[in-house]
């Protein structure tokens, strides 16, 4: 189940995703794959912010960690994960290089779900300012 949370409030309002929520959202990851046969070769973490959650992922699935698209061994197609933190305008993560690729983030702004469809817990209103519990 996703959870989608309205404000409307112009960045007058923080939200603050916990080291909880954090497992809630890989455990909902783990059963969406799971309901829905997904098994990747990969993990490709976008630099910075899909870092700590494409290291937990590969620990969680046993699969491997790539963090340079560069990397010969690396091609970006259905059996690829893209981790990021989070899709803000969902630019990142439209690029066409990961057009092939399932995408998961921890949270997303409507614009960029709206943007990309990433596989994603919470969904929260443009306007509102993410702080993690590990940038505290």
């Amino acid at each position: 189940m996703v959870t989608i949370v309205e404000r409307t409030e112009q960045h007058t309002h923080t939200y603050y995703f916990t080291n909880k929520m954090f497992k809630e959202a890989i455990k909902y990851f783990l059963a969406y794959c799971k309901k829905h046969n997904k098994r990747y070769k990969y993990i490709y973490a976008i630099p910075r912010g899909g870092f700590s959650i494409g290291l937990y992922l590969s620990h969680k699935l046993n699969i491997p960690m790539k963090i340079n698209y560069a990397d010969p061994c690396l091609r970006l197609d259905k059996d690829v994960l893209v981790i990021d933190d989070i899709a803000d305008s969902g630019k990142e993560l439209a690029k066409s290089i990961y057009r092939d690729c399932d995408k998961f983030v921890l949270i997303a702004k409507m614009k960029g779900y709206k943007k990309v469809k990433p596989i994603v817990r919470t969904i929260v209103s443009d306007n509102q300012w993410v702080v993690f519990d590990w940038e505290r």
